[in-house]
């Protein structure tokens, strides 16, 4: 007589549990990149420019709203960045 094979384990089944976590978690990673794409992309149109300056006879900043405005103060802004993106860099060592 033939041997009987034997019943699938247990170890199938974690193995195929597994399998699912895993792909459900890459589902979520996709999603999660796509949306991140899809809510931070550039309208296309360009943002207001603006830019704000401090004189001399300014007085002394008491808030700390007004200070942080104070320390930005004359630095050109476009949306959320602060600067003039074409500026030279140099590096000290």
């Amino acid at each position: 007589m033939p041997p009987v094979p034997t019943p699938p384990t247990a170890k199938n089944g974690r193995n195929r549990s597994l399998g699912i976590a895993i792909a459900a978690a890459g589902l979520v990673a996709v999603a999660l990149i796509a949306g991140s794409i899809l809510f931070t992309r550039d309208s296309g149109e360009d943002a207001v420019v603006t830019t704000t300056t401090a004189t001399p006879t300014d007085t002394a900043p008491t808030d700390t709203a007004d200070a942080a405005v104070a320390l930005v103060a004359g630095i050109p802004q476009k949306a959320t960045v602060l600067g003039n993106p074409e500026a030279t860099v140099r590096m000290l060592q």
